[in-house]
């Protein structure tokens, strides 16, 4: 027992070491790629990057006057195509879920049959029971039949 007391220190050892040496070689390095990403980004070369990127991002989000469209003209996307579109989406979205929750949006429809009658049980479960009270029949409606 002695014997594997001592070589499971020395494992120990070894890794700890190992985590040590692993956490240097990290800091050396994020250090290293700190200096190099700052020499970059100040150089000339760097800001001239950067001026063109901020360019171009500028250029393509400023909104441009929108053309001007005469009252017959009918609007490119049709309003019925964008409802259709979001409930497509929308619908999606649902069945996405659906199948993240249950596997197969079968295996829901029972879930959501009993959560209904649930709902129903417990909305209506402590309303009082609506009765008439007994009233006499008047004379001209009577019954006639027999």
């Amino acid at each position: 027992m002695r014997i594997i007391s001592r070589s499971l220190e020395e494992a120990e050892i070894l890794v700890a070491q190992e985590r040590a040496g692993v956490g240097r070689d990290f800091a050396l390095w994020r250090d290293a790629t700190k200096n190099r990403v700052v020499a970059q980004a100040t150089s000339l070369r760097g800001i001239g990057i950067a001026a063109a990127v901020v360019g171009l991002l500028a250029t393509v989000l400023v909104k441009r006057r929108p053309r001007r469209f005469a009252r017959n003209d009918e609007p490119a996307i049709k309003p019925e195509t964008k409802r259709k579109g979001i409930a497509a989406i929308l619908g999606g979205l649902a069945m996405t879920g659906l199948r993240m929750r249950y596997g197969n949006p079968w295996k829901a429809v029972p879930v959501f049959l009993t959560w209904g009658r649930d709902q129903y049980a417990r909305r209506y479960a402590n309303r009082p029971v609506r009765t008439r009270d007994a009233r006499a029949v008047p004379p001209m409606r009577m019954d006639r039949r027999g």
